[in-house]
């Protein structure tokens, strides 16, 4: 039995199945579906301006996969393809759950600390190419329906990067480096994007 948080990996029979990464199903999910069958029934003090989901960031993904033997080009596509149909799914879970109120999607990035360091592990594009079809596919996923698209990474990032990929939410430590990244700050406030 695995610990919370820990990742096995089969090597000999890895792979993605899109239609085990398009669904909730399967222990992992349980909290998520249970708090997601009660949200009609729970009454609030005040009305909620919204409904949030976290999940592992792509990137974060690909360096566990990397971490526990999968080749580096096989895990990214693998972490790639995986976070494109698991945003999907909890996404339009959060919909069904509640078709009102606008849906926070937050990829929890932790791998990404360091990244605007020279000697990180993985180049701007291969991150771009982990997070921009996540991106893409909730701005598909959501149609006209109110989304906001987030990433969590909890500490020094290259927020350039982060930026870019079409986040409308960046939620980072306060640090006296971020002032390094006003210009990119600027302009996903001035997109009207959200920093917390």
């Amino acid at each position: 039995e695995l610990r919370a948080g820990s990742l096995h990996v089969d090597l000999a029979s890895f792979g993605v199945c899109p239609e085990e990464a398009a669904t909730l199903t399967g222990p992992a999910f349980d909290t998520t579906r249970a708090a997601l069958a009660t949200w009609p029934e729970l009454a609030f003090t005040t009305d909620p301006a919204a409904v949030r989901v976290d999940m592992v960031g792509p990137v974060s993904l690909a360096f566990e996969l990397i971490s526990a033997g999968v080749p580096r080009a096989q895990a990214i596509d693998a972490a790639r393809m995986a976070s494109v149909y698991r945003s999907e799914a909890l996404f339009g879970a959060c919909r069904e759950a509640e078709p009102n109120l606008a849906v926070i999607v937050v990829m929890v990035e932790q791998r990404l600390v360091g990244s605007a360091h020279p000697t990180f592990a993985l180049t701007s594009r291969e991150v771009r190419s982990l997070l921009d079809p996540v991106v893409e596919a909730l701005d598909a996923a959501a149609g006209t329906s109110d989304v906001v698209i987030g990433i969590h990474v909890p500490g020094r990032a290259d927020l350039r990067t982060i930026i870019s990929s079409g986040v409308s939410l960046v939620s980072i430590p306060p640090d006296p480096s971020v002032v390094g990244w006003a210009p990119w700050i600027q302009a996903l406030l001035d997109n009207g994007g959200h920093i917390a």
